[in-house]
């Protein structure tokens, strides 16, 4: 039974109670229990009896039986008819299973190398977990990793890679329903934070590098000029320009490559 349903419980030969002293519907919801609880209790000389804790119990014709209303998985048991004569027999039992149906994901990409990753995907249902594992780029993950199980409670799990491969279902089926849940994983394989803080740095270090180099180049030029044409130029400022860059350039070299 889906939970929030109703459920008949029913005689299936009203005529079988009679000359009885009395007739109790009873439940008992898991196999600690000691004895069966009292549902309801008919006598001859009254109505229905209904303890206080069951409270959503309609009776819809006078032939014993009993409608449960807004079943919930505590609800879930074993369910009896017995009648009470000059001996106590059981006329009718029904085993009632309230299932529930929800399914959530979790996805875990965890980096393996710069270039590939696993992804684990957890599929969990009310009662059970499968899991299963996937080797990734950042383009696609390949399609070993499937796994379906049947859960304890009867119920199946499947999960899977869709066809566009960067897409995971999983589809949880019970005998009165079913649902999918997906998980979208992008981007396959992300960069740690170190990595791109690295690579960052190194971008940086990299571009004033050739822009020093490319002041020096023009500095030198210049320098090279006034001396072999006799130009007139401020060769001290030149000149004073040209031992900052030495240094300059000099600093930065040795930042660069020690820290690498």
């Amino acid at each position: 039974v889906q939970t929030g349903k109703d459920v008949l419980l029913e005689i299936m030969d009203p005529d079988a109670v009679k000359n009885y002293n009395l007739f109790v519907w009873r439940v008992k919801k898991t196999d600690n229990d000691p004895e069966p609880k009292f549902l309801v209790t008919f006598s001859p000389v009254d109505g229905p009896d209904v303890p206080e804790n069951y409270t959503e119990i309609v009776f819809p014709q006078a032939n014993f039986s009993v409608i449960l209303k807004n079943l919930q998985k505590a609800n879930s048991g074993l369910y009896d008819a017995q009648l009470s004569t000059s001996k106590q027999e059981i006329l009718v039992a029904y085993n009632i299973t309230v299932l529930v149906i929800a399914t959530t994901m979790s996805v875990d990409p965890v980096s393996s190398s710069p270039d590939s990753c696993n992804v684990t995907v957890s599929c969990t249902t009310d009662d059970y977990t499968i899991s299963s594992t996937w080797t990734c780029t950042n383009q696609t993950c390949s399609n070993q990793g499937h796994n379906s199980e049947i859960t304890p409670l009867g119920a199946s799990l499947h999960i899977y890679l869709s066809d566009d491969s960067v897409t995971i279902i999983c589809n949880h089926s019970n005998q009165v329903d079913w649902i999918t849940a997906s998980a979208h994983i992008s981007p396959l394989c992300p960069t740690s934070p170190g990595k791109a803080e690295a690579l960052e740095e190194s971008t940086q270090e990299l571009t004033l590098l050739l822009l020093d180099l490319a002041t020096f180049q023009s500095t030198l030029a210049a320098l090279l000029f006034c001396f072999f044409q006799k130009a007139t130029c401020n060769t001290f400022i030149l000149f004073e320009n040209f031992q900052q860059l030495l240094k300059s350039d000099s600093n930065t070299k040795t930042h660069t490559f020690s820290s690498k």
